[in-house]
């Protein structure tokens, strides 16, 4: 890896590290984020794990679609082959991660919400809280709103990397 490439590997992981660390410091003393942690911990440890699972389903699917449309379908239209090698491959994985999990957290808990006896273990975890099923969501929609259009720059970023300019 040259140095160009280090420079920009190391910049993108301290860059998303800092934006981690403001976005939790800003989030933690809010009244619906502690709540939503109570809610988290009342919630019945199957239907936990059951989240857990659906959202791994979800996430790896997605991330087989995204991976299939960016080499597929995507890379052959602009008539582009990237080497996904170095800061590229880390670029890719950060961008398809960046790009796949909100709208996986989104497709589960809408899924979840679909099956009766989750929605009321759910609902049963949140009674006498203001979070809701939708309050929730609509943070992840707004959360959503900044990661998707960043991991599908870095996306772009693989196809064509500053770093060999």
């Amino acid at each position: 890896m040259s140095l160009k490439e280090q420079i920009w590997s190391v910049g993108l992981f301290v860059l998303l590290g800092l934006a981690l660390w403001v976005f939790r410091r800003l989030r933690r003393p809010t009244d619906d984020f502690q709540q939503s942690m109570v809610a988290r911990e009342r919630l019945a440890p199957w239907a936990r794990q059951f989240e857990v699972l659906v959202f791994a389903a979800l996430t790896t699917g997605s991330a087989i679609g995204a991976a299939f449309i960016f080499f597929r379908v995507l890379c052959p239209i602009l008539h582009v082959h990237p080497m996904l090698t170095g800061a590229s491959a880390l670029y890719f994985a950060t961008g398809c991660g960046l790009a796949v999990i909100p709208g996986s957290l989104l497709a589960s808990n809408i899924l979840l919400w679909l099956i009766p006896p989750v929605r009321l273990a759910n609902l049963k975890a949140t009674e006498g809280l203001k979070v809701s099923f939708w309050t929730a969501n609509r943070g992840l929609l707004l959360a959503s709103a900044v990661t998707v259009p960043l991991g599908l720059v870095l996306l772009a970023m693989c196809l064509q990397p500053p770093w060999r300019a």
